[in-house]
């Protein structure tokens, strides 16, 4: 789907002002107006909508900014530049409404980048599941700690520990030692 007039004429506009930005704040920078294709993708990097005809902007070594007529909210691009054989691939960084469009600005991205985002993608997993199985123990160490207390007639809990919220259960590593030792002790 190609660009509107309007969106070109809006571009042109918009460069001229750019320019005179760029020459001044970042001269690694040029003001670039071209009509590109951009593909919305996934954070898998799979596509998840048609091409859109998009205006550049600006461009430099590091990224590109183009101007679209709706809102682009997918987390990655594939950029169609006519001169290039392959698309480029950027991490879109903002989408902010100016005017009538949509300024996107994006980073280019290396080709060790998907192997970076797949360690940190990683390391986020292991983390939620460490955090996971480290709330459950908890969980279980106040059923525990309550099923003692309700034999010597106590309770500690309002709440069944199955519905208490995070925030709830979220104890200090010290803490849950410290309880951990109490309850050797008292064994």
């Amino acid at each position: 789907m190609p660009a509107s007039p309007e969106l070109h004429n809006y571009a042109r506009h918009w460069a001229k002002k750019l320019r005179e930005y760029n020459r001044a704040q970042t001269p690694s920078r040029h003001t670039m107006v071209a009509e590109i294709e951009a593909t919305p993708l996934s954070p898998e990097r799979r596509p998840v909508a048609n091409a859109l005809g998009v205006v550049t902007r600006d461009v430099s070594c590091t990224g590109i900014g183009f101007l679209c007529e709706t809102p682009f909210e997918a987390p990655f691009a594939a950029l169609q530049i006519k001169t290039m054989e392959a698309p480029v691939l950027i991490e879109v960084l903002k989408c902010e409404p100016v005017g009538a469009y949509f300024d996107v600005s994006g980073r280019f991205l290396a080709a060790d980048d998907d192997e970076k985002t797949a360690r940190r993608e990683d390391l986020e997993r292991i983390h939620t599941e460490k955090l996971r199985q480290y709330q459950e123990a908890l969980v279980k160490l106040v059923q525990s700690i309550d099923q003692r207390l309700k034999a010597s007639g106590e309770s500690i809990l309002a709440v069944p520990p199955q519905e208490m919220s995070r925030e709830t259960i979220d104890m200090s590593r010290e803490t849950l030692r410290e309880t951990t030792r109490e309850m050797a002790r008292t064994r």
